[in-house]
């Protein structure tokens, strides 16, 4: 075999396997159909040119010449047309792209006649080369024509393009130079000039970049189409396997033809009329995406949550937690536009620094903000650290390593950058390939719409001044809570909250101080309460809540668990009682609570409100006090407790060198102070108070974030893991209960 016939070979087949993995990844896109059909012209070209060099007579020499010419001619066309579509720019060279078409199909139509090729002759070390018809001269400056302007309008975009898209081009416009070049050095001994055709080979070598930069940057993703070329390659080989070991042990039986047709009779039969073709699917596609996830199932489950989650918290959550179990990320942070100055703030996020939370934010007039507002598209870092010089990455990515932003998505509503979506490293060590791009860039669009509804909707039922939800809001709420609790047999809380002595504190300080005050308060509950309780404005200067059940339980004795309810929510009045007291607001609560366990048919919003102002205006009279609104049954069996549950929140929990002061809100390990958020507090809490206790993650998921919480499991592994940072060695006390959930031991 020959140089120039091994080279074709080569050239036919990687344009060919190349082909086969873009079609089958992604035929449903334009672009990939239309670089299909350019490598299906190349290869055509190259199977005909080693066919050729084995001919042994002028006759069929010239019959493989006027083949391999039916592909060169529909190279450039098709070449163009894949850039004009895939640089989206087809509209305005619809007509260039129609006249190729056109001028290629009469070429094709005379390839065949001595005006294209007009016959075969010896010429150097070749025995058979074919010699031009006068038509092909106007067939190269059509063949070159086409190229260049496509190189054209390559160079064009890539002036344009940045990041990803920038270095697409570049290596599909080095790629297919490289090959065109090669290519054209057959065309020379047409004319009987003494060039030989030694950059055929460079086809391959084009092919192999471009495929490169599918692989490196996302042209088309080819990982799964791989796997399951691969995968399917294995079950012909099998069938060819089965057919020839059929054939081998009854040809002599019943003749190689019978054996043959029983062969193949078998081999329909398994593969069309019974389930052995599903379930080969079921386990190939168990093979190909595990450790993957169901792309059309994620977003068909989230776009039917985002629609219905109102509350915006609770749908910051619910996206925060749901990308970061999809894709599996350690850290993620979303931040949201905040404010006048339009700074954007991290309002939800996984596995960062409490601190960090806090106080980092992103400015709108540097780092990363005006590169997303101007490119809208995704920021990696890796690609980008590549393809931005390097003053210009420092400059857009500044000091994002410090919430390890890897991957860094835009939240766009009506062209107004509404947030921006941080994700680190996969805890796989994975990159993110297009599939993930594609889900992310979905997930993002319809949560920029969620985000902006919930917006609009939590202005239209919150307070202004202290955030909460209006008084109107929280009737309907408590209306609705009540029917909840009566259909599902739950206990159901609700505390009012005055300010001590208001009228006092009105006259002797001006507006301004008053609303800062009550903002203040507001502040306080909103940071003490649980994921799933509903704090209202209700009054000038009071407050509402409505606490739901969380239980362990829903099925066990309803006393003790209306017990356990009214305990809890004592403790949380307690707790807000003391907070206001510590903030030395120069001003004092009181706490009045009412409980309903779900049996009572006769409950309403009205009775239930009466009684919590009833247990509220015992508490005013003693002044800064938690009081119980009891019925003669229960004040019988747990007024006494109340006191002691009381007394019970003044304690200090304390194991080892762990020491927590309910009352301050403060965790010491070995006499140091560690900053944790409320949900970190109440879960560390939670688990010493229930030490030596299996707590399983949905109960730990609903007693800290709520029993209506979105969000999945996931986010407590998450906050378990950070917890344990944060405690040091101490964390070993918390212990992995595995398929379960979590204890918390003496000794770790």
């Amino acid at each position: 075999m020959t140089y120039y016939a091994l080279s074709a070979l080569i050239n036919g087949i990687t344009s060919t396997f190349l082909g086969i993995f873009v079609y089958f990844r992604k035929r449903q896109v334009a672009a990939s159909r239309r670089f299909c059909t350019f490598l299906l012209a190349i290869a055509f070209w190259s199977y005909s040119y080693f066919i050729w060099q084995f001919s042994n007579s002028e006759a069929t020499a010239l019959f493989w010449c006027r083949m391999l010419m039916r592909g060169s001619i529909f190279i450039p066309i098709t070449f163009a047309h894949f850039v004009v579509v895939w640089l989206n720019l087809y509209k305005e060279n619809k007509k260039i792209i129609i006249w190729g078409y056109i001028c290629s199909l009469v070429f094709f139509i005379f390839d065949f006649t001595p005006l294209f090729v007009k016959e075969v002759f010896p010429v150097i070390s070749f025995k058979y080369w074919p010699r031009a018809g006068v038509l092909y001269l106007p067939f190269l400056f059509f063949w070159f024509g086409y190229v260049v302007y496509s190189w054209y309008l390559l160079v064009m975009s890539y002036q344009k393009s940045t990041g990803i898209k920038r270095n697409q081009i570049r290596y599909i416009l080095i790629g297919t130079m490289i090959g065109f070049l090669g290519g054209a050095t057959n065309y020379p001994l047409w004319y009987n000039i003494p060039v030989l055709p030694f950059g055929n080979i460079l086809v391959a070598l084009a092919i192999a970049i471009i495929a490169y930069a599918i692989i490196r940057y996302r042209l088309m993703d080819i990982e799964i189409v791989v796997n399951k070329t691969v995968l399917f390659g294995l079950l012909i080989g099998s069938i060819f396997v089965l057919h020839l070991s059929i054939i081998t042990l009854l040809k002599d039986t019943i003749s190689y033809v019978g054996a043959t047709g029983l062969s193949l009779g078998l081999i329909i039969f398994l593969l069309f009329f019974t389930p052995f073709r599903r379930k080969l699917g079921g386990f190939v596609d168990a093979l190909i995406y595990r450790g993957k996830y169901d792309y059309q199932k994620v977003l068909k489950e989230s776009t039917k949550a985002l629609v219905s989650i109102l509350d915006l918290r609770q749908l910051l959550c619910y996206v925060v937690n749901t990308i970061s179990e999809t894709v599996g990320v350690e850290k993620i942070s979303l931040f949201l536009r905040e404010g006048i100055r339009s700074r954007y703030q991290i309002k939800a996020s996984c596995g960062l620094d409490e601190e960090l939370v806090e106080n980092y934010v992103l400015k709108p007039n540097e780092g990363i903000i005006p590169w997303l507002k101007q490119s809208k598209v995704v920021f990696i870092k890796e690609e980008m650290e590549r393809a931005l010089p390097g003053k210009v990455f420092e400059s857009i990515y500044g000091d994002l390593v410090k919430i390890g932003a890897e991957f860094v998505l835009p939240l766009f509503y009506k062209d107004n950058l509404v947030g921006v979506l941080n994700l680190s490293n996969k805890q796989s060590g994975g990159i993110y390939n297009q599939t993930d791009i594609d889900i992310l860039e979905s997930l993002g669009a319809e949560a920029a719409v969620a985000i902006e509804n919930a917006r609009l909707h939590t202005e239209v039922i919150t307070d202004e001044l202290t955030e909460l939800y209006q008084p109107r809001y929280f009737e309907l709420r408590l209306r609705e809570e009540i029917e909840k609790a009566k259909r599902y047999r739950h206990c159901l809380s609700l505390m009012m909250i005055e300010v001590d002595n208001f009228e006092e504190f009105k006259k002797g300080y001006e507006q301004e101080k008053k609303d800062k005050l009550l903002k203040s308060i507001a502040g306080i509950i909103s940071k003490n309460l649980r994921m799933a309780d509903i704090a209202c404005r209700c009054g000038e200067n009071g407050f509402g809540i409505i606490l739901p059940e969380i239980t362990e339980d829903p099925g066990g004795n309803i006393r003790e668990r209306l017990k356990k309810q009214i305990r809890e929510t004592v403790e949380i009045g307690e707790r807000l009682r003391r907070r206001v007291k510590e903030e030395e607001l120069g001003v004092t609560v009181s706490i009045g609570i009412a409980s309903f366990d779900g049996q009572d048919r006769d409950m309403n919003r009205e009775i239930m409100i009466k009684q919590a102002k009833e247990a509220l205006t015992l508490a005013k009279r003693e002044g800064n006090m938690v009081k119980v609104f009891y019925d003669e049954k229960l004040k019988k069996e747990i007024s006494t407790e109340v006191l002691e549950w009381i007394k019970e929140t003044e304690e200090v929990l304390v194991s080892g060198e762990i020491c927590v002061d309910l009352v301050k809100h403060t965790v010491q390990v070995k006499g140091k102070p560690i900053k944790l958020t409320p949900k970190a507090f109440d879960l560390l809490c939670l688990l010493m108070k229930k030490k030596g206790r299996v707590l399983n993650r949905s109960f730990l998921t609903e007693s800290i974030w709520g029993y209506e919480y979105f969000g999945t499991t996931r986010t407590v592994d998450s906050h378990i893991k950070c917890l344990r940072q944060k405690l040091g060695p101490e964390g070993k006390k918390i212990e992995t209960v595995k398929g379960v959930g979590y204890k918390f031991v003496d000794e770790g």
